[in-house]
Order: C-alpha cells, then structure tokens, then sequence
C-alpha cells in the first residue's frame, strides 16, 4: 500500500514538474513585461548587413535589459522650428548615461507602454553619412538628441509617446528654435 502511494506522488511530481518546465522554455518575453518607455541597444547589429529601418521591428531580439528607462528621464524637450515641424528631440537624463550607452555604434529599439514604437541607429560618435533612419546620440553626458530624417519625422513626433511621458510625469518642454 505505501509502495503505490510513493509511486503515485512520485508520477504526479514528474507531471507537475515536465508542465512547469516545458511553460518556462516556452514562454516568450510578454508585452507587459516592458515598461512605459524603454531604450534597448542593439550590439550585434552586424548580423543584418541592410539598415536596421529594413528589419521588421518584431524580428529584432532585445536584450534582457533596456539601456534606458522612464525613471532616467528628468526632462524630454520637443525642438520645434516656427513652423511647428519638429525633427529632434532632446532627452534630459537625472545622471551621465554616456557610460551606460556606451563609445560603439549600434542599433537601438524604443518601447513604449509595452509595444516595440520604432527602431534606429545609436550614434556614440558622428558619422560622415547622413542617417538613413531615426538616430540617437550624445550631445553631453546626460544630454541626447533623438533626430529624424525627412521621412522619419512623424515617428518621433507620434502623439502616442508624448502623451505616456507626460501621464508618467515626464517634464515634457517645447522649445521654439526660431529656425523657418
């Protein structure tokens, strides 16, 4: 009688233990997962030879931690011309990030609120080309522009980012550069 006791917890253990095990090999980084606006730099870009702009956003595999989050931003700045277009922002980190982002140039993906928003190229220093996508790079410390090319302008301006900072309380600052 003891002898069909053990063997039956022993089998219900292995079933308890394989169902466990095949949902954790399984199980893929949730959404929700992500937090309300992440920067993720992407350091093996050399496996996709085109601009990371003709890689779909979901095929690029992040890393398991985001170089950047909601809670480094102390001010996010929208330079606008007279015109209202805006082709750069500025990220006002609370402390130095160039040590986090690093001296290599990469790939970087933004999440915003838990959904991949767009894809582009870190610039820790500049290059003599002109961006072929969204770039980000220094400009102090803990000061960095993310700038659009003439097509990308609409996704850095995507109403649906500026909104999630200012809810976060996000100091969000429009500044007029009084260019045309």
């Amino acid at each position: 009688m003891k002898t069909i006791s053990h063997i039956k917890y022993f089998e219900l253990s292995i079933i308890i233990f394989s169902i466990l095990f095949i949902s954790h090999c399984t199980q893929e980084k949730d959404e929700s997962e992500y937090g309300i606006f992440d920067i993720y730099l992407i350091q093996d870009s050399e496996q996709w030879p085109s601009g990371i702009d003709e890689v779909p956003i979901e095929e690029i595999e992040l890393p398991e931690r985001p170089v950047a989050t909601l809670e480094d931003i102390d001010t996010y700045k929208i330079l606008q011309s007279n015109s209202g277009r805006s082709l750069v922002h500025s990220i006002m980190f609370k402390s130095e990030m160039k040590e986090h982002f690093g001296y290599n140039n990469c790939w970087f993906v933004l999440v915003v609120d838990g959904i991949r928003t767009y894809q582009g190229e870190y610039w820790a220093n500049f290059m003599s080309t002109y961006p072929s996508s969204v770039i980000i790079y220094t400009l102090t410390d803990s000061e960095f522009h993310i700038m659009a090319h003439d097509e990308g302008v609409d996704i850095i301006n995507n109403p649906r980012i500026i909104n999630i900072l200012i809810d976060s309380g996000v100091d969000v600052v429009y500044v007029n550069t009084g260019t045309p």
